[in-house]
């Protein structure tokens, strides 16, 4: 340690033995005090560079330094942050997609199942008709017999009041009589 002290004296030794030539001749040419205060001035400034140089160099460059690998490291931070939100973005980006494709899958989906009920509706649709429309068959068909039927006694009651009416006259006696007696043949067959 005293050397390396030492050595800084030392080195300081040429800049004041460079000092005083100036300064002495300048002194003994008769220089005013203003010009003195400049030159001292001056040779403070080179002084207090030189310490600086000497004594702070180390200092500030390790100040340098530390500041260097300190915003290398805030930017390598950085850097990573951005890779993160990068990689993030990316995911996201992935799970829209995903969701935009099970979208129209689930779209896909329920149009399939619609088409399915609509056929199933109309299928339905067309047996309860095939069924209403044989059930309106069936209720003609009973009402056709129906009004046969009620034709026919209307017919036979008619039949009958218009020959009971026609008969009496143009059926004699004897033809009553064979009609009786063919009858009571035939039940006794």
């Amino acid at each position: 340690m005293k050397q390396r002290h030492l050595r800084s004296a030392l080195s300081l030794v040429p800049f004041t033995a460079g000092f005083l030539m100036i300064a002495q001749p300048a002194w003994a040419a008769g220089f005013d005090r203003a010009t003195y205060d400049l030159i001292m001035r001056w040779v403070n400034f080179l002084i207090l560079a030189a310490l600086f140089f000497k004594y702070g160099r180390r200092p500030i460059l390790n100040f340098l330094t530390g500041q260097k690998d300190q915003i290398k490291e805030e930017i390598e931070l950085l850097e990573e942050q951005k890779k993160k939100v990068v990689a993030e973005i990316e995911a996201a980006r992935a799970r829209l997609k995903h969701r935009a494709e099970r979208i129209e899958q689930i779209k896909q989906k329920i149009i399939a199942d619609g088409t399915r009920e609509k056929e199933r509706i109309i299928e339905q649709a067309r047996r309860e008709s095939r069924h209403m429309l044989e059930s309106a068959g069936h209720k003609m068909e009973h009402y056709i017999r129906q009004a046969r039927d009620t034709i026919r006694a209307e017919m036979i009651d008619q039949a009958i009041a218009l020959a009971a009416k026609r008969l009496p006259e143009i059926i004699t006696r004897q033809d009553a009589e064979r009609f009786v007696h063919e009858f009571i043949e035939a039940a006794e067959k």
